[in-house]
Formats: structure tokens, C-alpha cells, sequence
């Protein structure tokens, strides 16, 4: 009944109750003779020594998260009172508006709370560990993403004039009223018009938004990808291209909100028709000055779609070699895949994927475009897809070698562009398949080539695991002939026991 004309709010009145909790708190331990007697000067009056004293307190907070001296006191009652009294004063200075003390005692608190008991962890300061396992989670999630992205689930990219046909013509004819009737008043007119231009904003930004969303950012997917991307599409293009996509899609936004707030002020019908279709032509303006870049990723999408599905975690066997050697033909009796075959060089363009089994296990092979042995700067596209496959892939690399030289290139030849790319072959299995032993075998070589050979295979014997076969140069070394088909099994199988051990 005293505190029925009591001017002060109750959050005050519960803070001073907290307080005083804590002056008799303090007065108790120093009766007791276990804190150094006295008084000093707080923010509300004089208050006992003891609770605050060691941190130099300045006030009833600091006494409330005082230290742990305090002789037989048991010290986990004593942190679930503190905390208890810190955590009401929070509240209460969040309620009367004090929002940069309430931070302070809200970082006292969880600073508190941290080697506190269970208890008080659960309820005050438990939330930490709920936001790392969070946390962990969603990286874990972001990686699966990197690998499983899917090129081929990006929709079409209509081009400016389509997108504003389609979005004036939702907004015209189906989700908004099109009649104005005569006993509207100006509060009707002007809501009449507001949501015609807030319609069309919402739709122009859901369709660019899913546009920036569905392309994948060069950053969160993998090195292989990424680097792949940048060789066929030039990465600050296709960058440039999604920033004006996303510049596009805010000036709208910000557009939209300047017309709505002139739209409050229409004085009459004409007005606010003036006004919505000035905002409507603004926006359409905007999306076709960005056409140039919609046509270039609806490209862009369209070479993407073409792209293989090639896993980087899965095992893996990446041909490798000069054009024409016999890397198609090879691809073509392991696996299901039908890769074209002819007489001439760079036939195949791009990279192909196909799959084969061994002891119940699944592999991809890679058929990689043909390698000229040239400087790095003045490789084509063609020859750096190769690069980036064998730069970025775990695999176990075979490099074909044409003994007979009947695809236009001598083994000396073969042997500098092994040479010139073998810093792609560290840590990886590596085979030097001599193929075409149909036309010329391998002992029949000149002691020249022969010596060539030797030294790729020395190299190749360094790639074997530490402890395993010194003599396995069968392991490194294979001869077949696709032609004839002897050995092809043979090379298959060797492969796949080099990614196994």
C-alpha cells in the first residue's frame, strides 16, 4: 500500500530494491570480519568496502561482479547472487532507456558467468557455445555447397526488354487494381499508387535478385571451378557484370522509396499518376541500361550449362598429353562415353568426364584437351583447361606418350612438354603410358629416345609411396595399344591401384 503513490516507475523501484539487497549483503561480510571494515563514496550514496573493492569499483554494478576474495564464503552461491543482481539490473536498465550501461553489464555479466557455475552458465551465459556449434555448421554447409555446386540448375537470364515487358504487364493488367473510381478519396489515390510502384520495385528485385543468387560466387566454390571460370569467361567481366546487376537491383530499391514518399503528399489524381509513372520509367530505364550485362550472362550461363560435372573429391584418373596421342581412344574403351576420334589434332576441345568401375569402386576419368610444349602466356583456352585440371585435381596423372610419332610429334618432343609441366605432377600418382606398340614397340627405340624415356620414368618413380616396391617400374611404366586393345585393361587397373596405396 506504500507504493501506491509512488512516483518512481517500478523498474527503479525493483533496481533500488537490488541495491539495498546488496548494501545488507555488504555489511554482513564485513560484521563477519572477513572483508576490511569501512565505507567509500558510490553513485548512490555511501556503500560498504568489500564486494568491489579489489576492482576499483565505481558503484553497486562493480560490487555485484566483485572478486572471489572472500574467505569461507561459498564461492558458487555467492556468483548465482551477483549474477542474479546484475542480471535484474540489466533489465532495469534496458527498460528505462540506458542502453549503453546495459551493454556494460551485459559484458560484466557474461564476463562473470564464464567460469561460473552450471547453473548460471544455462542461464546467462549458455548461449556462447550454441552460437560456435552454430557457427561450425553453417562453414560445414557453405563447404558442401563449394563441391556440390550445380551449374546446370541456373535458369535462363531474360534479357531488358523481356524483363520489363513481363514485370509492366504483372503490374498492369494482373496483381494490382486498375480501376479508379470516382468516390476515391486522396488517402485512396495515393495508396492506389504507392502500391503499384512498391509491386513493380518487388518484382524487379526478386528477379534480380535470383539472378546474383543462382551464379555462383567465384570465392565459395572450388579452386578448379573458379580457376576454370576465369579461363573461359575472364573473371573481372564476370564480376564486373554481377555488380552492375546488384547496383541495378538497389537503385531501384532506392528509387521506389523516393516515389513513395512524394506520393504521400499527391494533391490530386494527376499528380500521383505522374508521379507512379515517372517511378515506373525510372526502373525501366535502369534495367535496360544493364542489358549488355544480362546478355552476357545469359552467355555465360549457357557455356556453364555445357560444362561437366566433375567431382573434385572423387577418385580420379586425368589423362594428360600431346594432341593425338591416343587420349580420346583410351577414354573410349574404359568408360561408356563416346568421345570423337579423328586423324587430327586439338579434336577434342574441352574437357570430358566418364566413369568405370574397379573392385566394387566408382572412378572419373578425365579426358583433358591436348598440351603444346610453348611458354605458359602463350597457351590457348583450350590448353589451360588442361592446366587448371591438373593444377587443382587429385588424381593419378597418366601422360601418353606416342613411341611411333606418328601423331606428328617426336619423343624428344613429348619428353620437353613432360619436363616443362611436371610441377603439376607433385604428390600425385604418376604413369607414363607408352601407347600406339602396334606401329613401333618399345624396345625398338634409338638409344636417344630410350634415354628420354628413362629419365620420365625416374621422375615418375619418385612419385611411388615411401616404404612401398623399389623395383615397381611396372607401376610406372605400362605399354598398350588402343588400336589392338592389348593392355588397356592393364593401364585401367594399374591406375587405380596407384590411387589406392
Amino acid at each position: 500500500m506504500q507504493f501506491r503513490n509512488n512516483p518512481y516507475p517500478l523498474h527503479v523501484v525493483s533496481s533500488l530494491v537490488v541495491l539495498h539487497m546488496l548494501k545488507s549483503y555488504g555489511v554482513e561480510r564485513r560484521r563477519e570480519g572477513q572483508v576490511r571494515g569501512g565505507t567509500r563514496r558510490g553513485r548512490h550514496g555511501r556503500v560498504p568496502l568489500g564486494l568491489g573493492e579489489v576492482n576499483g569499483g565505481g558503484g553497486a554494478e562493480d560490487d555485484a561482479v566483485g572478486c572471489e576474495r572472500g574467505g569461507g564464503i561459498d564461492v558458487s552461491e555467492e556468483r548465482e547472487k551477483k549474477a542474479a543482481a546484475i542480471f535484474f539490473l540489466l533489465s532495469a536498465r534496458e527498460k528505462s532507456g540506458k542502453r549503453e550501461e546495459g551493454k556494460r553489464l551485459q559484458k560484466k555479466l557474461n564476463r562473470w558467468t564464464v567460469n561460473g557455475s552450471d547453473l548460471l552458465a544455462k542461464k546467462f551465459g549458455g548461449q556462447t557455445k550454441q552460437k560456435k556449434e552454430r557457427r561450425e555448421e553453417r562453414k560445414k554447409g557453405r563447404r558442401s555447397k563449394m563441391v556440390q555446386f550445380n551449374f546446370k540448375g541456373i535458369t535462363l537470364v531474360p534479357s531488358g526488354k523481356e524483363m520489363v515487358d513481363i514485370i509492366l504487364s504483372q503490374t498492369q493488367r494482373r496483381q494490382t487494381p486498375t480501376v479508379v473510381h470516382k468516390g476515391y478519396t486522396i488517402n485512396h489515390l495515393r495508396q492506389f499508387y504507392m502500391r503499384k510502384v512498391r509491386f513493380t520495385q518487388q518484382n524487379f528485385h526478386d528477379k534480380l535478385s535470383a539472378i546474383i543468387g543462382e551464379f555462383p560466387q567465384l570465392e565459395g566454390i572450388h579452386p578448379f571451378y573458379s580457376d576454370l571460370l576465369h579461363v573461359l569467361y575472364n573473371k573481372d567481366h564476370y564480376k564486373l557484370a554481377l555488380g552492375q546487376v546488384n547496383s541495378a537491383r538497389n537503385l531501384i530499391s532506392k528509387i521506389a522509396k523516393d516515389y513513395a514518399r512524394l506520393l504521400k503528399y499527391g494533391d490530386s489524381l494527376y499528380r500521383c499518376k505522374c508521379l507512379k509513372v515517372a517511378a515506373l520509367g525510372r526502373m525501366c530505364t535502369v534495367i535496360k541500361l544493364i542489358g549488355p550485362s544480362l546478355a552476357y550472362l545469359e552467355q555465360v550461363r549457357q557455356h556453364m550449362v555445357r560444362l561437366p560435372s566433375i567431382d573434385p573429391n572423387m577418385r580420379t584418373i586425368l589423362i594428360c598429353g600431346y594432341p593425338n596421342v591416343g587420349k580420346s581412344s583410351f577414354m573410349n574403351k574404359i568408360t561408356r562415353d563416346d568421345v570423337d576420334v579423328q586423324p587430327y589434332a586439338f579434336t577434342t576441345k574441352s574437357l570430358f568426364v566418364g566413369h568405370t568401375d574397379y573392385k566394387y569402386l566408382r572412378y572419373q576419368v578425365i579426358d583433358t584437351p591436348g598440351i603444346l610444349d610453348r611458354p605458359f602466356e602463350d597457351r590457348n583456352i583450350i590448353e589451360m583447361c588442361s592446366i587448371t585440371a591438373l593444377a587443382h585435381l587429385r588424381s593419378a596423372v597418366l601422360f601418353f606418350l606416342d613411341i611411333s610419332g606418328s601423331c606428328g610429334y617426336s619423343v624428344a618432343q613429348q619428353a620437353a612438354l613432360f619436363h616443362s609441366i611436371k610441377s603439376l605432377f607433385l604428390n600425385k600418382p604418376l604413369m607414363i603410358v607408352c601407347n600406339k606398340i602396334d606401329l613401333q614397340q618399345l624396345n625398338a627405340l634409338s638409344e636417344d629416345d630410350k634415354r628420354l624415356v628413362d629419365e620420365m620414368k625416374a621422375e615418375a618413380l619418385k612419385t611411388l609411396p615411401i616404404g612401398g616396391d623399389p623395383n615397381a617400374e611396372h607401376k610406372v611404366l605400362v605399354t598398350m595399344s588402343t588400336l589392338t586393345e592389348e593392355g588397356v585393361i592393364n593401364v585401367k587397373n594399374t591406375a587405380c591401384e596407384r590411387i589406392l596405396d
